[in-house]
């Protein structure tokens, strides 16, 4: 596994593009070394509506790696992921380890838990709900207003691909 600074500067670089940014899913909290400067791009973004320059970045947070500028975004997303899944799973023993001594079989049936929470947060064929063009409630709407018309039942999409394939409703033209 790469180092995380490297990994982390990889990441901060690519999300200066907006389908990079658009397809990244994790938040402030899932960085370890590179937080503030993730906050620091979504601010830029609300207050002036466009990406910050990689030279702001880099004399804002000298931590960057300068060099993480050139890798490929999908592989340092790759990477992240799997760093981001590491620590979750750590920390699923960590956060029991007291418990652990006292009372193995509680402690276990929590580290399970943790565990499980840890499959569903990195589980391919779960969808994010805040992914694609429209959020799920415009979605609803919009759907919602074909059904007034008639046009037959229309399914709505489910945070599950497998689900989503076996065909929910009849989906007249959408």
């Amino acid at each position: 596994m790469e180092n995380y600074n490297f990994i982390e500067s990889g990441i901060i670089f690519g999300l200066c593009d907006a389908g990079n940014y658009k397809q990244f899913t994790y938040s402030g909290k899932d960085f370890v070394e590179h937080a503030d400067a993730y906050l620091f791009i979504q601010e830029h973004i609300d207050e002036y509506k466009e990406f910050p320059k990689t030279e702001l970045l880099l004399e804002k947070f000298n931590t960057l790696k300068p060099e993480a500028q050139s890798i490929n975004f999908n592989y340092a997303l790759s990477e992240f992921s799997k760093q981001v899944m590491f620590r979750h799973i750590v920390n699923a023993f960590a956060n029991n380890k007291a418990l652990l001594r006292e009372n193995p079989k509680k402690a276990l049936g929590t580290i399970m838990d943790n565990l499980n929470d840890v499959e569903i947060l990195h589980d391919a064929d779960v969808n994010q709900y805040d992914t694609g063009d429209m959020d799920r409630y415009e979605e609803w709407q919009k759907k919602s207003n074909i059904r007034k018309m008639g046009d037959d039942l229309i399914g709505i999409r489910t945070p599950f691909r497998m689900v989503n394939a076996t065909g929910v409703g009849c989906k007249k033209g959408i």
